[in-house]
């Protein structure tokens, strides 16, 4: 993550947002470099509330794409499952190892822990295994640019479930990028 992440307390454009919103460009939010940035998203994270910022790098691409606006809320990890996009903390000390989003391959249960292995959907090889203390919340929509992509709505949970299923079978990855352009197409993004 690079510095000047953004944060959006409340999440994009909802009522509890104290935060201007711009029609063309989305919440917009003071700039703090990470560890500020990290503290407060924890922070509005454990009181039960959704934390938005801006994704950077391109491991989940094309469904995260770098500049857009990811808002995740609190979970239990005992309610995740295959296919949910995760936001974790890469060691057992989320304040100050690094957080990434990837989505979850797979949920085992070993030595009476629950672990995940996830992955971006642009890498190859999943990630080191993540424990439930490590899971931070799960990513409920993403902005993309003027339009919003609720993963908890019926058009967002689809979507998300065919990107998956293209990742449990990387041959298939082809027409994931096909019908990811006729998706596009049908709805006039870039």
């Amino acid at each position: 993550m690079a510095e000047g992440l953004q944060i959006g307390i409340g999440g994009a454009g909802t009522q509890n947002s104290s935060l201007p919103v711009n029609e063309n460009t989305g919440p917009q939010s003071p700039n703090f470099d990470e560890a500020t940035f990290w503290s407060i998203a924890l922070e509005v994270l454990k009181q039960g509330n959704p934390v938005g910022f801006i994704a950077t790098g391109g491991s989940m691409s094309p469904l995260i794409r770098s500049g857009e606006l990811v808002i995740v809320t609190p979970c239990s990890p005992k309610d995740l499952k295959p296919s949910d996009i995760i936001l974790y903390a890469t060691s057992s000390d989320p304040t100050v190892s690094p957080k990434r989003v990837h989505r979850i391959m797979e949920k085992r249960f070993a030595n009476g822990k629950c672990i995940f292995f996830t992955k971006g959907d642009a890498t190859e090889v999943l990630d080191a295994p993540v424990e439930a203390v490590q899971v931070l919340g799960k990513v409920s929509a993403i902005k993309k640019g003027r339009w919003e992509l609720n993963l908890n709505r019926p058009w967002g949970k689809a979507l998300n479930r065919v990107c998956f299923l293209m990742e449990r079978w990387p041959s298939s990855k082809m027409l994931m990028w096909k019908g990811w352009r006729l998706v596009k197409s049908l709805r006039g993004l870039p």
